[in-house]
C-alpha cells in the first residue's frame, strides 16, 4: 500500500507525517521517501508483521483492533457512561435518548465490522454531542 501526500512547506510536510502517525502508521527513514513534492508512506506499520512464507508485510488487524480501535471505543464509551445513568438519562429528550443508544451499540460493533486492513485503516468513528 502506498499512499501519496502532497506539501508545500516544512509545516506542512510535519502536520502529515502527524496525521498519518496518529492513524497508527509509523512514520520512519526505511518508509518514508521524499519524491519532489510528494511524501511517499510505505505500508508497514508498528501492526504489521512480515509473513514468513511470502516475503510480504501482513497488517495484523488483531493486533490493530486490539490496541488503536478497541482502546479509542473504551475511551469514547466512557465519556458517554454517565449519561446512561437513570437520572440522567430521563433528562435527554426522545431523540437524543434514541441518538445515545445507536451511537454507544454503533461504537461497541466497531471491532466486529473491521474485516481487512482498508476498513480499519479507514475508519471514520462515528460521534455523539449532547445540545
Amino acid at each position: 500500500m502506498m499512499i501519496k501526500e502532497q506539501y508545500k512547506t516544512q509545516e506542512e510536510k510535519q502536520a502529515l507525517i502527524s496525521e498519518y502517525e496518529i492513524k497508527g502508521y509509523r512514520v520512519t527513514e526505511e518508509h518514508l521517501h521524499l519524491d519532489g513534492k510528494f511524501l511517499i508512506f510505505g505500508g508497514k506499520t508498528d501492526y504489521h508483521k512480515l509473513n514468513e512464507k511470502t516475503g510480504k508485510w501482513d497488517f495484523d488487524l488483531d493486533n490493530y483492533v486490539e490496541n488503536v480501535v478497541r482502546v479509542e471505543r473504551n475511551k469514547r464509551l466512557r465519556e458517554t457512561d454517565y449519561l446512561m445513568l437513570s437520572d440522567t438519562f430521563e433528562l435527554l429528550t426522545g431523540s437524543e435518548q434514541i441518538v445515545l443508544i445507536n451511537y454507544r451499540k454503533t461504537l461497541r460493533d466497531l471491532p466486529e465490522n473491521l474485516i481487512d486492513e482498508n476498513t480499519a485503516m479507514g475508519l471514520v468513528w462515528p460521534s455523539f454531542e449532547k445540545k
